[in-house]
């Protein structure tokens, strides 16, 4: 059977209609070379890895879609689908968005740990604490020579000067700066010295800001405030969150705006103490006035100090008579306990329980000895009955009246002629011997 021939257009647009319908919605990562930038707007350009490539079309609508700008030589990831230019035959990627194949992965993996902790509950407003209105010492975990602790320092300066400031110097960015991060939090809350702490950093990049976007600092961050130690954090960024900014107490936008989160205005507290004091005179005042009118009410009660002198004098000679009268009840008691108490001695004396205690000894003596004396006589008539019943018993008389008792050789007594057998050797003991038989007959009964 002769195959089908193809023109080249058919053969063409079957394989740009199978290709699309494959492969519609795909991911592919590469490096961007050889880029177009015609005045259609339109963006050509290859997508290459090695000595591999495909060439690639980005249409001007998609490109106000999102952010990335590509460039030669960046390393991209692309969506879109694959197609075949149909006037060349071409294989291509109809690009429908471009991003930073770093960034892109920093995003994906922000989100994935976004979703985690949100799991499992770390960014729930019910875990988040209110700041302290007034705190006496406020701590810092930043680059000690970084702005943002300069900043603080200025802004805690100019609005609240009475806080102390305790700063636990860490890295910011790098490998080992999420590993120092967490040991700072976990010595700020193990040393429990400040009131609240902010974890702060200047801003930067996306790569810049990954230690505040690490597993470990975001739990550690969550430990502090299980610990009851308030955090604020200001990364200084103002568009994007990063993971402490979700977990913290406060999210600040930059530093400065974290010290002034945590501080109250000089001059609002001013106000607050002004507004204070004028409350506390007029309390005071009004207990002064108070305190005075009960002075003058308890005065005018009192009366002459006569009057008074009198009524003590009374009330003196009814509590001396009731006095006299409680003493001699109170020592007629106390002479009837100690006649009880000393009656109680005397029966309780050596003497008395010595002669009680010889009493008794007798009494048992005698009781002792009668009763030896009737177990004994009876024992001994015990003893003879149970004599003369063993006497009765004892098999050497049957045998001294001329029985005798059969054993075989395993010295088991034979009670049954049926259990011998002629030829067998017994054995029979009588009052003086033994005779040793052989079975010759066995008569049955």
């Amino acid at each position: 059977m002769r195959q089908p021939v193809y023109s080249v257009t058919a053969l063409v647009g079957e394989l740009r209609s199978v290709l699309e319908d494959t492969y519609q919605d795909i991911w592919v990562q590469g490096e961007i070379s050889d880029l177009a930038k015609p005045a259609s707007g339109h963006l050509y350009f290859s997508l290459k890895e090695g000595a591999t490539l495909i060439r690639c079309a980005l249409f001007s609508n998609r490109r106000r879609q999102f952010n990335a700008t590509p460039e030669d030589g960046m390393q991209a990831l692309l969506r879109g689908r694959v197609s075949v230019y149909e006037a060349r035959g071409d294989l291509q990627l109809i690009v429908s968005y471009v991003e930073d194949a770093g960034e892109g992965a920093l995003r994906r993996e922000f989100e994935r740990l976004k979703r985690k902790l949100a799991a499992e509950g770390l960014f729930d407003e019910k875990h988040k604490q209110p700041l302290p209105s007034y705190p006496k010492v406020i701590g810092v975990i930043s680059s000690q020579r970084g702005a943002a602790v300069h900043d603080i320092r200025v802004t805690l300066a100019r609005r609240y000067p009475l806080a102390r400031l305790i700063l636990y110097p860490t890295l910011v960015q790098g490998d080992e700066a999420a590993d120092n991060i967490i040991h700072m939090l976990t010595v700020a809350t193990q040393r429990r010295e400040v009131d609240l702490l902010i974890l702060a950093r200047g801003g930067g990049s996306a790569e810049d800001l990954q230690a505040f976007n690490h597993e470990g600092v975001a739990r550690a961050v969550f430990a502090c405030k299980q610990s009851k130690l308030p955090v604020v954090s200001a990364i200084g960024h103002q568009t994007d969150f990063v993971i402490t900014d979700l977990v913290a107490d406060l999210r600040a936008p930059t530093p400065t705006a974290a010290a002034e989160a945590v501080s109250p205005q000089r001059t609002q507290l001013h106000a607050t103490l002004r507004h204070e004091s004028e409350s506390l005179h007029r309390i005071m005042q009004r207990a002064v006035d108070t305190r005075r009118q009960n002075l003058d009410y308890t005065r005018a009660r009192l009366g002459h100090p006569q009057h008074s002198i009198q009524t003590a004098r009374q009330s003196l000679r009814a509590m001396l008579g009731k006095l006299g009268y409680l003493s001699q009840t109170r020592l007629n008691q106390h002479q009837l306990q100690m006649q009880q108490q000393s009656a109680q001695l005397r029966y309780h004396s050596p003497q008395a329980i010595l002669a009680r205690n010889l009493q008794h000894l007798r009494a048992t003596r005698r009781r002792l000895a009668h009763t030896v004396t009737t177990r004994f006589a009876a024992a001994t008539q015990t003893r003879r009955h149970l004599a003369h019943k063993l006497q009765l018993m004892n098999p050497a008389n049957t045998l001294q009246r001329g029985y005798a008792i059969l054993e075989d050789q395993q010295r088991k007594v034979v009670m049954d002629a049926d259990k011998t057998q002629r030829g067998q050797l017994l054995t029979a003991s009588v009052a003086r011997g033994k005779l040793e038989c052989v079975v010759e007959r066995i008569v049955k009964p």
